[in-house]
């Protein structure tokens, strides 16, 4: 959270004075503390700030607090006790009727659960990847049990890489329906924030199904929006 900000400001000041994008001459050392402090000035001059506080932030603030200290996670926990990895399912391929009582889940609470809008946006590139009608690539579901689902997402990197994701909720909508969360990537385990993979089913299940393109870019800007085309029917395969 702390970095977006730091290379945000980088960003900014690389994009405006181009100078600063490439290798500069040994010749200027001198100068450039001097040639960053100007072109900052320019900015903090000319330009509006990269976000204004709202009171969103303090409830993104207050979530990570809440979850700061979570050593543990408990679906990771739950999912090794009821043996749900070894199970062996029947998957069914992700539409716009799979699982009805996922909670709905509006941008902001999205935002609360990732703890920022970037992995949002690489589940918007995972579902336009998965969910197209002629994709080979899917998103795959199961109910493991009442509550809790279950869905497998193939790596954007590796074709023979698939990631097992679970999902813990209630009936009810909102950032308060989704109770805890785990995948089997690299850094799935995390409760401060989540993984794209799981990004990606959440966003689906609980936003975009439920909204159009325009309502979407509307609310969360042209990145946010992404057309996943046709999605209806289904298809299922056997999985160990």
């Amino acid at each position: 959270m702390s970095r977006w900000v730091v290379e945000s400001v980088n960003g900014r000041l690389k994009n405006v004075f181009p100078y600063f994008k490439h290798t500069i001459e040994g010749t200027y050392v001198p100068k450039i503390m001097r040639f960053v402090r100007i072109a900052c000035a320019i900015l903090n001059k000319s330009f509006t700030p990269l976000f204004e506080d709202l009171d969103f932030h303090d409830e993104v603030v207050n979530a990570t607090i809440n979850l700061v200290n979570s050593k543990e996670n408990p679906m990771k926990k739950e999912v090794e006790e009821l043996g749900l990895m070894r199970m062996t399912v029947k998957w069914e391929k992700a539409t716009a009727e799979s699982v009805p009582d996922f909670p709905k889940l509006s941008w902001d609470d999205l935002k609360k659960i990732t703890l920022g809008s970037y992995q949002l946006k690489i589940a918007a590139r995972y579902n336009l990847q998965h969910l197209q009608a002629d994709s080979n690539y899917g998103i795959y579901l199961h109910r493991d049990m009442e509550g809790i689902i279950r869905a497998k997402i193939d790596s954007r990197y590796r074709k023979s890489k698939t990631h097992s994701v679970w999902i813990k909720y209630s009936a009810e909508d909102g950032y308060a329906g989704i109770k805890a969360y785990f995948c089997t990537c690299k850094v799935g385990e995390r409760t401060l924030g989540c993984c794209s993979h799981l990004a990606a089913v959440m966003r689906y299940l609980g936003h975009d199904r439920y909204n159009t393109v325009e309502q979407r870019k509307r609310e969360e800007g042209p990145w946010g929006a992404i057309d996943c085309g046709d999605v209806s029917g289904s298809e299922s395969e056997d999985e160990e």
